[in-house]
């Protein structure tokens, strides 16, 4: 492998950690915003924004694992340009 495409491959795996991190920062905040909130809302409203956190979650994680299938596939396997 060269040189830089190690470099590359080594910054966008540093780059999909610090995603994930700072996805994670924010989920956590969210939640407990919603556990500070929660008891003076009706149920229904809770439930509604737990659901779309959820989505959120579930978005999250197939845009993380797109992003992680582009990356590999855009190396070529042999070292060769696929042009």
């Amino acid at each position: 492998m060269t040189p830089l495409r190690t470099a590359l491959q080594k910054e966008a795996a540093d780059n999909i950690e610090l995603g994930e991190a700072l996805f994670g920062m924010l989920q956590r905040k969210a939640e407990a915003k919603l556990a500070v909130i929660a008891p003076a809302q009706q149920e229904d409203v809770v439930e509604f924004w737990r659901a779309v956190m959820d989505i959120q979650i579930v978005q999250s994680t197939l845009l993380r694992e797109r992003f992680r299938l582009s990356v590999v596939n855009s190396y070529p396997l042999d070292g060769f340009s696929r042009r």
